[in-house]
């Protein structure tokens, strides 16, 4: 059964659930000052969570090479108050480059014995998340991030408007600080 549906759409943003547990979210990225593809690399992951420290508590982006790292965030308690886990994110992320396209693949690292956790947090049950960023120009991207969680995770309904809301302050104050760029 195909379940496609747009849950949000606003300020060039789309946030779609493709199938159960399976979403995507799309929008462009431009700036006439600078060279795009220069400025997609670790960097950029690191600078999504520090223009939002209201959504993720702690993060950090340890980069092993050039096409390799490894990324944790927790995020803030949003569910809270509906019984919900509070969670966080660690994955080994590999960048790889081929032909216009700049693709960051993920993989969950389950050992949490390094990580400065709260006791009842719980691991994103990610299956796969992969972002990819096409260069549309010089100056203009185009942002795809594909998002899989675990077939067993029951995800509510209202939890999928709020988790489309809390991306598009994500994307949307990352849009404005590389869209204010200008050297």
């Amino acid at each position: 059964m195909n379940e496609q549906k747009i849950i949000l759409q606003k300020d060039g943003l789309t946030f779609k659930k493709e199938a159960r547990n399976h979403y995507t979210l799309h929008h462009f990225l431009e700036n006439e000052n600078i060279i795009m593809e220069k400025i997609i690399d670790f960097s950029l992951i690191k600078l999504v969570y520090d223009l939002n420290p209201d959504v993720y508590m702690k993060s950090s982006v340890n980069k092993l090479n050039e096409n390799q790292a490894t990324i944790f965030c927790l995020l803030n308690h949003f569910f809270e108050d509906f019984g919900l886990p509070q969670r966080y994110s660690h994955v080994h992320c590999v960048k790889k480059k081929e032909g216009n396209v700049i693709s960051f693949k993920n993989q969950t690292i389950y050992d949490k014995t390094s990580l400065d956790l709260p006791e009842e947090a719980e691991i994103m049950p990610l299956r796969e998340l992969d972002a990819s960023f096409t260069i549309i120009n010089d100056h203009k991207i185009e942002a795809n991030c594909d998002v899989k969680f675990d077939p067993n995770l029951t995800i509510p309904i209202f939890a999928e408007k709020m988790i489309g809301v809390i991306l598009l302050k994500v994307f949307k104050r990352l849009k404005q600080f590389i869209e204010k760029i200008n050297i």
